[in-house]
């Protein structure tokens, strides 16, 4: 790879992640592109030049963030034999971990602009397509081993999925009742009866 290649590699890496902050923390219609170059310490020219749109930024910006976090699903994945390990290990990464949490921020951007924007849409989907087949496979794994039940594991996958995706919007928006240890702890007894868990 050439020095401009690497160059051109740096910038956008570095574009998106002050995205990621901005869109967090400023929500997507609030944020203006200038803010973001000027975080990642650049011009407006340079982002418009990388990113032609803001839509395509929290395109980019999401497939980065969720990239490298599937990336460290499927490592830890690959580290532990018992699906129930594993199973345990996929939702605590799929479930937030505080109020805020700047991740699911982010996806909170993605859902509202997916509306508008159908590259943003098609983005959403291969995503969270990824992190169900992830489920999906776990759960193909604990069924071949006799320790989960599900007549139909791929609704159950997404039930499971769906569940999590609702437990961390609680979290986030700190709704009453509903910090890290309740919604494990539901998740849990949720999981535990859509698989016929016993304790593991």
């Amino acid at each position: 790879m050439g020095a401009r290649e690497t160059n051109r590699e740096s910038r956008e890496r570095a574009l998106l992640e002050a995205a990621i902050e901005s869109f967090a923390e400023l929500g997507f219609s609030e944020v203006r592109l200038s803010d973001i170059a000027k975080r990642a310490g650049m011009t407006a020219g340079h982002l418009s030049y990388y990113f032609p749109s803001k839509s395509e930024l929290l395109r980019r910006a999401i497939e980065m963030s969720e990239g490298r976090l599937i990336e460290d699903a499927r490592a830890a994945l690959e580290r532990l034999e018992r699906p129930e390990d594993r199973l345990r290990t996929l939702i605590d990464l799929s479930l937030a971990d505080r109020v805020r949490d700047p991740g699911w921020l982010l996806w909170f951007q993605v859902w509202a602009g997916a509306a508008l924007h159908p590259e943003i849409t098609e983005s959403h989907h291969a995503l969270d397509g990824e992190w169900r087949a992830l489920l999906r496979q776990v759960i193909d794994e604990g069924i071949a081993a006799g320790g989960f039940r599900a007549e139909d594991p791929d609704a159950t996958a997404a039930a499971i999925a769906s569940m999590l995706d609702g437990l961390s919007i609680q979290l986030v928006l700190e709704a009453p009742g509903y910090g890290p240890e309740r919604i494990r702890a539901i998740a849990d007894a949720a999981v535990a009866a859509l698989l016929g868990l016993r304790d593991a």
